[in-house]
């Protein structure tokens, strides 16, 4: 996973195809985390769906988003640890970093 430049603030994302909750299947979604809140041992964050890299690096509006929560570690970069545990997730297990 590598981090890109965007406005000023390091992002790490992931591409997989996704499915909508109305069946509809996106082939290459670009995934992007655009917010994140908790505490020193909890974190609630938003994963935005993209249709694209190119939608996304040209600010469109996310198809989806999904929310997620897990514990994670302080001394560990925060970022990294929330796209390691998409990776965990079924859904997820086939993403490629972006």
């Amino acid at each position: 996973m590598y981090i890109i430049l965007q406005k000023g603030v390091f992002v790490l994302a992931l591409v997989c195809d996704v499915e909508l909750e109305s069946g509809l299947t996106i082939s290459k979604a670009y995934l992007k985390i655009s917010s994140f809140s908790g505490s020193e041992t909890h974190i609630n964050f938003n994963l935005n769906v993209f249709i694209n890299k190119t939608n996304f690096e040209e600010e469109r509006p996310p198809i989806t988003h999904k929310n997620y929560d897990m514990h994670f570690d302080k001394d560990r970069n925060l970022f990294r640890q929330m796209y390691e545990h998409l990776r965990t997730l079924p859904e997820y297990e086939h993403a490629i970093e972006a």
